[in-house]
């Protein structure tokens, strides 16, 4: 399986959509739709609350390069997506405001990563693993202090799964940095 991963472009859009218009979320009720919109340094305090509103400003978002991360490709199909912003950047997104008051703030280069979707077909292939293998060797290249990740421990939400999973983050190094009752931290030190 030949699978190219790679960071998403502008020229990405419509097949970023039509991945998730076809691609289940954990819920797999279509109303949960997210889009990844609301990890994005838009700065529009919108509340994204309906599918059809989240899939409209994610089209609008990938063409500004405002939703930020990397695709796994398969046959000119996107099969996986991670979305990583800089840290910095997405703490006035929508989702940092609502979900990630336990996350500290600090002065270093962080790369955050917010959510990981892969379709059923690839699932238990290391598509996921693929695309975190390329954060992190990007993240080097780009001068990164430290690379930050939010997985939950245990499906406790009902997108428990989109943080990725924590072994798979310890595979690569990451260590365990805070644990509360809302989430956990992991960091990659790069630096």
């Amino acid at each position: 399986m030949d699978v190219i991963i790679r960071k998403i472009s502008s020229l990405d859009a419509d097949k970023y959509i039509e991945f998730f218009d076809y691609t289940a979320h954990d819920t797999k009720l279509e109303k949960d739709k997210c889009y990844c919109v609301g990890w994005n340094d838009s700065n529009d305090n919108l509340t994204y609350s309906d599918k059809d509103t989240r899939r409209t400003y994610a089209h609008k978002y990938v063409i500004e390069e405002k939703i930020t991360g990397y695709i796994a490709e398969l046959d000119n199909k996107i099969i996986g997506w991670v979305n990583v912003n800089h840290k910095t950047n997405c703490s006035q997104c929508a989702n940092w405001k609502n979900y990630m008051s336990y996350v500290p703030m600090d002065q270093k280069k962080v790369l955050s990563i917010y959510c990981f979707v892969v379709n059923e077909k690839y699932y238990r292939q290391g598509i996921a693993s693929q695309l975190l293998k390329k954060v992190i060797e990007d993240a080097i290249v780009e001068d990164y202090d430290l690379i930050e990740s939010y997985p939950y421990e245990e499906k406790l939400h009902g997108y428990s799964n989109f943080g990725g999973y924590v072994s798979m983050y310890e595979k690569e190094g990451f260590k365990l940095t805070l644990k509360t009752e809302y989430g956990l931290v992991m960091q990659k030190k790069l630096k």
